[in-house]
């Protein structure tokens, strides 16, 4: 995957959506050009090769997520989006922080959770796809697995993903129970 590519995919699917389906979608269209350049940029750089590498990937792409929808939710929706994470910004709010503060905490406590768990959803697909077919496309010695990578240690990954998320779920109702 080209990192242009990637980013020029994200941008003009995010700007079709917007324009097609959902208005509210449209502005959203840099995050998904930084995400589609920051993933191309990590599967160029071999970081799709083990299940290791791929949560650098989710946790590089959730910063960059973050970074980057910070400043369109503050300024476009005041910091409450039609999310659900917005809860937890209203409660941050509460507590003082300032806008931006609070919907930049959010997104950092939000994002890794979606984005690793997507990337190694992506690689659990990669992995179960025939090398005949990955042959097919433009640089697939990108999707190899590394010697030593096993079916194992990918649902042991996946295991600590889901147990991440339960965590996530069990603060979040803490934090707004």
């Amino acid at each position: 995957m080209r990192p242009v590519g990637g980013a020029l995919t994200g941008t003009l699917s995010n700007i079709i959506w917007g324009l097609a389906i959902d208005p509210n979608a449209f502005p959203w269209w840099p995050v998904a050009f930084f995400i589609g350049l920051v993933t191309g940029f990590c599967a160029k750089g071999g970081l799709f090769k083990s299940w290791w590498k791929v949560v650098i990937t989710g946790f590089l792409v959730a910063l960059t997520a973050a970074i980057v929808s910070t400043p369109i939710a503050v300024y476009l929706y005041g910091g409450i989006t039609a999310s659900g994470s917005s809860f937890i910004t209203a409660y941050l709010l509460q507590t003082g922080q300032g806008v931006l503060q609070a919907v930049f905490s959010t997104n950092f406590l939000v994002e890794p959770v979606d984005k690793i768990s997507t990337a190694l959803l992506a690689f659990a697909i990669l992995q179960g796809l025939s090398r005949r077919f990955l042959a097919r496309f433009p640089r697939p010695e990108n999707v190899e697995v590394e010697t030593g990578a096993s079916r194992t240690e990918l649902f042991i990954a996946i295991g600590v993903v889901i147990v991440l998320v339960l965590i996530a779920a069990f603060v979040l109702v803490k934090i707004l129970g």
